[in-house]
């Protein structure tokens, strides 16, 4: 975490020499909420709190890069669902995830806070992410994210806004269940109650950031516009 932060200080630092584009520093507090073996569809079902740190350099009102660092845990219960083969596995897990992640913002309308002219806009962001988890120890997986937002300017160096992104992971580890866990399950059906190998799980975030303009995004240059 204490990397993430020394990192975030030198790449301000550095892109507030490019007079046309802007950079914000920002917290992030929210919710999250994990889908996979054990809840299959249930969206927001056993949300957590999430919190982190962000940084986002925008390149025009309509196009940003952020970068972000978020904590949370994922957990879950098969007695939480009625499903028999899920009541006779009867297994709970807890996973702590840290997040690191890189996207691309697309804003559809133009969005700077240095003027009020351009006070909002709803987004949509992809990119890539890499996290950590207790639930795979000693190795760092590889996700998938993508999700909407709205940005609001609140002054001239603040803004906030929602965001809800879900993480398409690359491993079916996070709620503990493997196929070496039929014995342990036990049940009159113990191959129904071990993990579907074929599927990945999947985690999410929704929540609220604050950020500061570091620099200003001037808006359009009339040479071009």
């Amino acid at each position: 975490m204490k990397k993430f932060f020394a990192l975030l200080a030198i790449i301000s630092i550095v892109l507030t020499t490019q007079a046309q584009k802007s950079g914000d520093v920002g917290i992030y507090a929210g919710g999250a909420y994990y889908l996979g073996d054990i809840n299959t569809h249930k969206q927001f079902y056993n949300t957590s709190l999430a919190y982190g740190a962000l940084f986002r350099y925008n390149l025009n009102m309509r196009y940003s890069l952020r970068a972000s660092v978020t904590s949370t845990k994922l957990s879950g219960s098969d007695s939480d669902f009625s499903n028999g083969y899920q009541q006779l596995r009867n297994h709970a897990f807890e996973s702590s995830i840290t997040d690191i992640t890189a996207m691309f913002e697309f804003n559809f309308f133009d969005y700077t806070t240095s003027t009020d002219k351009h006070p909002f806009t709803p987004y949509i962001t992809a990119g890539f992410t890499v996290f950590a988890s207790n639930a795979i120890p000693g190795s760092i997986k590889m996700a998938l994210p993508a999700g909407i937002g709205l940005k609001l300017r609140i002054s001239r160096r603040w803004s906030c806004g929602l965001d809800w992104t879900v993480r398409r992971t690359f491993t079916d580890d996070l709620d503990q269940i493997s196929a070496e866990s039929a014995m342990k399950f036990g049940g009159s059906y113990p191959e129904k109650q071990l993990s579907y190998t074929s599927s990945a799980d999947w985690y999410s975030f929704a929540g609220f950031f604050l950020t500061f303009s570091l620099y200003e995004l001037k808006g359009r240059c009339p040479a071009y516009f």
